[in-house]
């Protein structure tokens, strides 16, 4: 059994984020400059991609982006660059790579958002489509067939339920403001 789940603060999200990008950007910004082999375009590159790619981890940090799987979507950008050449025969250049690897960076960091949206979205949807079979079933009379689906309030069948605190509490929020007031 697993603890309480720790959610960091949207602070510490953009501050993880815009670190990890940083360090993509130093080495977008090595990659590019050793196309040459001048130490001058190595350091102007990797000044460059520290300068710009942390906006991106800002922004990625903003809407909830994960800082492991940035690193691990660029470490696996770069791993399947290098391994394409001694696999295909095709030497990939630094521009290609440095695609790739944001790219796998970009993708890291949003797959836990999308795979999040997609399970809310279809839990809706889901959950929605099943209440409707189950109310349906239940007015068609079969409640047997209704208790399979498991979306009927078990508060509402039973009377048990109906006199427990909580049923209490939203009977009185549906009765009037001065209902029961002289």
């Amino acid at each position: 059994m697993r603890g309480p789940q720790h959610h960091p603060s949207v602070g510490r999200r953009i501050l993880d984020m815009s670190l990890t990008w940083l360090i993509v950007g130093a080495m977008i910004g090595a990659i590019g400059g050793l196309r040459t082999g001048r130490l001058i375009e190595l350091a102007s590159g990797v000044l460059g991609g520290m300068i710009v790619l942390p906006i991106a981890g800002v922004l990625l940090g903003l809407i909830g982006g994960d800082a492991k799987g940035s690193v691990v979507g660029a470490v696996g950008g770069l791993m399947s660059c290098w391994l394409a050449k001694p696999t295909g025969g095709i030497s990939i250049d630094a521009v290609s790579v440095e695609v790739v690897v944001i790219f796998g960076a970009l993708a890291g960091a949003t797959c836990v958002l999308y795979l999040r949206f997609v399970r809310s979205s279809y839990g809706i949807l889901f959950r929605a489509a099943f209440q409707l079979v189950d109310r349906t079933l239940a007015l068609c009379g079969a409640p047997a067939l209704a208790e399979y689906f498991g979306a009927t309030n078990e508060r509402t069948r039973n009377p048990a339920h109906r006199n427990s605190r909580l049923g209490r509490r939203r009977v009185q929020r549906t009765q009037p403001w001065n209902a029961g007031r002289g």
